[in-house]
């Protein structure tokens, strides 16, 4: 009796289903890895971007220091123009420059628009500053100063490589939207403790829970805000946040 004929796995056509399983499962696990590398490529370089346009925010703000006799800006003063805008001619932002602004002031992560979208652009980096609660900033507001407002000058910052100058914050007002935080506003324009930056709303978001910070001399780094405070809390921090050395 004459045997069978059965065709050899190279002359069969097409696949099996359990093949064409195993082929879509390989495809489907390749890209997710794909994905993955992908979105870790774009945060990696929204997160660059960030640092980068700090570290401009730290020239400009060298340069107005160099040109007001070693006085650094001010957050805010009432009546008067909130540090974005003081040294905004320094970064050849012009008031209205929606686009220039845009490109220096906010991070790339933070996508919360402005209640008015056609006239404010967001911002998203606030000056540090002291308050009444014995933190000891950049800009004292205390009641015992003796000019109004009481600027330090650099020189009076015996090690800025440690001091912050500038902390991200991504800030959301009641309703939800970007308008507490906008070039040339003063709301939000100033922050003097790390809980703001985590009772935003967003900002946690914005690096996975980290957040990018301007030094005084200059030098740009990323944080989790509890690496911050030294041996303070995130509502009254010292470490980077004290200019007075308390750890």
């Amino acid at each position: 009796m004459p045997r069978k004929y059965v065709p050899s796995r190279s002359e069969r056509k097409g696949f099996t289903l359990i093949e064409l399983i195993v082929v879509v499962t390989i495809i489907g696990i390749l890209s997710a890895i794909v994905l993955v590398s992908i979105r870790g490529a774009l945060a990696t370089a929204r997160k660059s971007r960030c640092l980068s346009n700090m570290r401009q925010i730290g020239v400009a703000v060298h340069q107005y220091i160099a040109d007001n006799k070693g006085r650094l800006p001010y957050g805010y003063w009432t009546g008067h123009s909130p540090w974005d805008k003081l040294i905004a001619p320094y970064m050849n932002i012009t008031d209205p420059d929606g686009g220039k602004a845009a490109a220096v002031l906010a991070c790339p992560n933070d996508h919360l628009p402005p209640i008015s979208p056609a006239t404010r652009v967001r911002r998203t980096y606030s000056l540090v500053r002291a308050n009444n609660s014995g933190i000891k900033g950049v800009i004292d507001t205390s009641s015992n100063s003796t000019q109004s407002p009481r600027i330090f000058r650099i020189t009076e910052v015996d090690s800025p490589g440690r001091l912050l100058l500038a902390a991200e914050l991504s800030h959301a007002s009641a309703t939800g939207d970007g308008s507490d935080s906008y070039f040339g506003g003063s709301a939000a324009s100033v922050i003097d403790r790390p809980r703001t930056q985590l009772d935003a709303g967003v900002g946690s978001r914005l690096h996975d829970g980290r957040f990018s910070y301007l030094f005084v001399d200059g030098h740009v780094k990323s944080y989790r805000p509890e690496e911050t405070i030294g041996g303070g809390t995130l509502d009254i921090p010292k470490g980077m946040w004290s200019r007075f050395h308390e750890n």
